[in-house]
């Protein structure tokens, strides 16, 4: 009996679930950032304008020689997409979109070493951003650069550095991952409890003794709130095991917590002012609680029951 009450079996299941699944998912994630990073190099950005073959969606990379320097910024429902011009190794001018991660990672590679490879996949450039960069080196006194030789000098596409190949698979992965780790970090931690609390209870308590009252036809169960009342005992089995001998408990009252949710359960004082606690329950469960609790005076007639300012002094008078 006392194994088919306990949830130990259950939590763990859920957490090894959640880390056998978080376990492939970071597998399969590394995999497929494996397979971007070796797609990346597969095409060089500065051949491709040389030779004319740009082709919106391509992976590329590009070497950069210079810090890039901010030509455009648009904003749209709080997000700022910032536009560069990159200048490689070959003198060649290109323009990226790059985040502010990406931007403060050149800077500082370019302290450390000469230069730096961005990589990420190629789109054409809208005639908006064409039009921008032409008036910012128009205002400059460079009229070299215009709606004519615009392509000349920066191709007909833009580099866009946060795309990478399975870049949106693994954007979703990692949010599923970071997802599932945080579950399986509760899972663990609910388990390690849970079981902790159990072996105290188990100390304290023989598992035959235990048994041997749960087998007892006067046992009454009230399965939804994991409360059992047997003939000596209360058994609670909200986060481990919990027991406490009827004869100790001397106060009992349906005690509410709202969290966003409403929520009741059981609050239970005993000699020596211990206090117990059983699980949370939601309110159209209370009537559930009422019945614990009435099951609980049948027992012990002379239990302080609800609360009051006359059973807390009661309470304290006799603890």
């Amino acid at each position: 009996m006392l194994g088919k009450i306990l949830e130990t079996r259950k939590m763990s299941l859920t957490f090894f679930i959640c880390f056998v699944v978080t376990a492939l998912l970071v597998g399969a994630n590394q995999l497929l950032i494996s397979k971007g990073k070796q797609a990346r190099n597969l095409k060089d950005y500065n051949e491709l304008i040389v030779n004319g073959t740009e082709q919106e969606g391509e992976l590329v990379s590009v070497t950069l020689s210079e810090l890039p320097y901010l030509v455009a910024t648009y904003e749209d429902q709080g997000v700022e997409d910032k536009y560069y011009i990159l200048v490689d190794q070959h003198d060649m001018m290109y323009v990226a979109l790059l985040s502010d991660q990406t931007y403060k990672e050149v800077e500082k590679q370019r302290k450390e070493k000469s230069t730096y490879t961005l990589t990420g996949q190629i789109y054409n450039t809208p005639q908006e951003l064409k039009d921008i960069i032409i008036d910012m080196y128009r205002e400059t006194g460079k009229d070299q650069v215009n709606t004519v030789t615009f392509d000349n000098y920066f191709g007909t596409t833009y580099l866009n550095t946060n795309k990478q190949k399975y870049s949106t698979v693994i954007s979703v992965i990692s949010v599923v991952i970071f997802i599932l780790g945080l579950l399986t970090v509760i899972a663990g931690g609910m388990l390690v409890f849970s079981v902790v609390r159990t072996r105290m209870t188990l100390g304290k308590i023989s598992s035959d003794t235990l048994n041997s009252e749960l087998e007892m036809t006067e046992l009454s169960k009230f399965q939804k709130a994991k409360i059992y009342i047997t003939p000596h005992y209360l058994v609670s089995v909200y986060l481990g095991l919990r027991v406490v001998k009827l004869e100790e408990i001397l106060w009992a009252y349906i005690s509410h917590s709202n969290n966003h949710i409403k929520m009741a359960r059981l609050t239970i004082h005993l000699k020596g002012g211990k206090r117990i606690e059983t699980m949370k329950c939601k309110m159209w469960m209370e009537d559930i609680l009422r019945e614990a609790m009435e099951e609980l005076l049948k027992k012990k007639p002379e239990l302080l029951v609800g609360y009051s300012y006359e059973n807390l002094t009661a309470y304290n008078d006799m603890k």
